[in-house]
């Protein structure tokens, strides 16, 4: 065969600037990559490069992606399909996994994490020719960025906590990692696998909130082939894949009762089975849980079982919220500032009116919030410096004002109406509505998915 017949991976999206960055990115993680926008063009691709993982998108000009799915089902050596949608479309996930996808995600994705699925999914290839390295030691979603005494306090009980997993074969105890949602427990999580002796092994992050209840089971246990519909060959569980390595169970709170009683034996007895089988298989994983609710509360409701909670709590570690350590706001900002120019090539700063605005605001959505405003101000001021008005935060009025208030359900309902009114301006269609609010297509199907939008008023 020619070169080209060593594609590694075929990107199939209608987002042409997507797939344009993504191949890029994937190319500079060693991962040969090829990209296309229609069904056609891919079933093209597909026979002429035989690639080993397909990142595919389910609402295509030309069909649903959900319909290539079930032709790859069918052939003899498919390979690995991972569903991308920007709709959060649980049938539409559910379908694709029964149809044999490895894994889905919502966009928009973060670039790290797909990077990282497709080289799992490599290393699990029955070729076994693969060998990707997991370390997450020097990559930026490891940092922990702050100086203040709470945040130093955080990485010295991680850092602790890293280097004492250090002195022993055997997996680590379980640690459970508390905090309101958008505080960082899912950097939290990386920061200790990153500082353990487990660095080079696999990460693995498992979100309990949005797992589908039909497929949970399969997802973290892996399933035999024939186990049940759709099963059409044996799958390896996010359990066993982090052999070696880390299971990050985030939102933990969220796992269904059926699923807790089976998770603690599992800590127990350190072996598992998957769906189907009759053999075990032993578990060498480091179990890393959060959440954002208060697992003592939600035992004595009878939400959540006693028996697990007094398992996890032992080794509990809260997570400081922004508000609790304001001093690093500045810090967060410009490193978040940072990044998305290297990642953009842009070049701006914060006037002294904006960082002034970042302060003073509560910050109900922490670091996450943080995050998404400064993205949203970088491309709304266009290259120029950041004002208060590229931030979106609340009128100039108000930030003159020496009250310090701001009502999170207000300010999410003005971005609501301003979302609805533009959608309503260019009559539904995305691309101009994205134009006029200053942010990507990708950036605005994320608030029309946030919002519960109606799909007549984004068509």
């Amino acid at each position: 065969m020619s070169g080209k017949s060593e594609i590694t991976v075929l990107l199939v999206d209608d987002e042409k600037l997507f797939v344009r960055a993504a191949c890029k990115l994937l190319g500079r993680a060693g991962l040969s990559c090829i990209g296309c926008h229609l069904l056609e063009k891919a079933r093209q691709l597909l026979n002429e490069m035989q690639p080993k993982v397909v990142l595919l998108d389910v609402r295509l000009p030309d069909g649903s992606g959900l319909e290539l799915l079930e032709e790859l089902s069918q052939t003899v050596d498919p390979p690995s399909v991972v569903v991308l949608t920007a709709f959060a479309d649980i049938e539409d996930a559910v379908m694709a996994m029964k149809q044999g996808a490895a894994d889905y995600l919502q966009k928009p994705c973060d670039m790290d994490h797909i990077i990282q699925i497709v080289k799992r999914l490599l290393k699990n290839d029955i070729s076994g020719k693969q060998d990707i390295s997991h370390n997450l030691s020097g990559r930026p979603d490891t940092q922990l960025v702050g100086e203040t005494t709470e945040i130093e306090a955080l990485r010295l009980q991680l850092e602790n906590i890293g280097r004492l997993s250090q002195r022993s074969e055997l997996p680590p105890p379980t640690v459970l990692l508390t905090g309101e949602t958008g505080v960082g427990k899912g950097l939290a999580a990386r920061h200790l696998h990153a500082t353990s002796a487990r660095h080079s092994a696999p990460f693995i992050q498992v979100d309990c909130a949005t797992l589908p209840r039909e497929l949970i089971e399969s997802e973290l246990f892996g399933h035999t082939k024939g186990a049940f519909t759709g099963a059409h060959r044996d799958k390896v569980g996010l359990i066993e894949q982090a052999t070696g390595g880390t299971l990050f169970l985030d939102e933990i709170g969220e796992l269904p009762l059926e699923l807790q009683a089976k998770l603690l034996a599992l800590l127990d007895r350190r072996h598992a089975r998957r769906v189907g089988a009759t053999e075990e298989y032993s578990v060498d994983a480091w179990f890393i849980a959060a959440t954002h609710h208060n697992l003592n509360e939600l035992s004595q409701e009878a939400r959540f079982r006693q028996d697990l909670f007094y398992r996890l709590s032992p080794l509990t570690i809260h997570v400081p919220s922004l508000s609790e350590r304001r001093d690093d706001i500045p810090l967060l900002a410009r490193h978040y500032l940072k990044v998305l120019c290297k990642q953009y090539k842009l070049k701006t700063d914060y006037s002294t009116a904006a960082m002034q605005a970042l302060m003073k605001h509560s910050w109900p959505g922490n670091i996450r919030e943080l995050k998404g405003v400064v993205e949203r101000a970088l491309y709304a001021c266009n290259g120029d410096p950041i004002d208060p008005v590229h931030l979106g935060l609340t009128s100039q009025q108000d930030l003159d004002t020496s009250q310090n208030v701001h009502d999170a359900g207000s300010l999410q309902q003005a971005e609501i109406e301003m979302v609805s009114r533009t959608l309503l301006e260019t009559k539904g269609n995305v691309s101009e509505a994205a134009r006029r609010l200053g942010m990507t297509r990708m950036m605005l199907r994320y608030r029309i998915r946030k919002f519960g939008l109606s799909e007549k008023s984004s068509a």
